[in-house]
């Protein structure tokens, strides 16, 4: 067995505990199994002898967690189960929020002559609707700055977005699929600020390279290279932001995030 990295073989180490990470999850730790490791650090990597059944023992668990599951555990068993988000979410008695799906590869529609006729005339409306949005994302920025840890958007003094979305970043410690669903359950729809397509159905780990490499041959764990890619799409939540969104309703999104910010992990 050879590095990924280096080339070099790999030589087994001794037993230990080993922190199953490339499930998503946190706290697995694996014992009794083999672990090799390069001569040059660049990393560990388990021998699982049945890593479905291991994964499915997993979901077992979490299904059967009396306490509420993490985000982490929530995408775990999501998967695993084959589920969306609403279904799973019904399935244990909540009402879900809903996470961007791209289980099969899609098509890129055109517009109609119509649909173009009616954009056309749309656009005479874009100036104000830009600086309605502007004006909203400015409201956000001023009244979330108190929220200790928010990762807020950074706007260079060269450019001028038109704010599509206000997207922030969780402090810290925060779960993004808890403070999501704290939202929801105050009446705030939010969903994840990016999305990966590398982590999508419609792309399996085995059809695709990141570029970093020649190879790229981890095929079997998540690709390092991707990481920051990863935790955006992790830790970054979208906040409301649409033409008929009022002042009353920004300040009482403020309020509940901040809430949601504040209570215990």
């Amino acid at each position: 067995m050879k590095c990924h990295e280096c080339g070099k073989t790999l030589r087994e180490r001794k037993p230990k505990e080993y922190r199953y990470r490339e499930s998503g999850l946190n706290n697995v730790t694996l014992t009794g199994i083999r672990v090799f490791e390069c001569p040059e650090g660049h990393g560990e990597f388990p021998e699982i002898p049945n890593i479905v059944g291991f994964h499915q023992a997993i979901a077992r668990m979490l299904a059967k967690k009396p306490a509420a599951l993490t985000g982490a555990e929530f995408r775990f068993l999501r998967k695993e189960m084959g589920l969306k988000a609403k279904d799973l979410a019904r399935h244990l008695g909540r009402q879900g929020f809903l996470l961007a799906e791209y289980p099969h590869l899609g098509f890129n529609y055109r517009m109609t002559d119509v649909q173009a006729a009616i954009g056309r005339v749309q656009l005479s409306r874009l100036p104000e609707m830009l600086a309605r949005r502007r004006a909203m994302a400015c409201r956000y920025h001023a009244r979330l700055g108190s929220i200790r840890g928010l990762g807020l958007p950074f706007v260079p003094e060269y450019a001028r977005p038109n704010w599509q979305t206000y997207c922030v970043r969780l402090p810290e410690g925060r779960d993004q699929l808890t403070v999501m669903q704290a939202l929801l359950d105050a009446g705030i729809a939010t969903r994840s600020g990016v999305m990966c397509a590398h982590r999508e159905a419609a792309y399996p780990r085995d059809t695709w390279s990141c570029g970093a490499d020649r190879d790229c041959d981890r095929r079997a764990q998540p690709c390092t290279h991707l990481a920051n890619s990863e935790a955006a799409q992790d830790r970054t939540l979208a906040l409301p932001l649409f033409d008929g969104l009022s002042c009353d309703d920004q300040d009482r999104v403020v309020s509940e995030l901040v809430r949601a910010c504040a209570a215990r992990a």
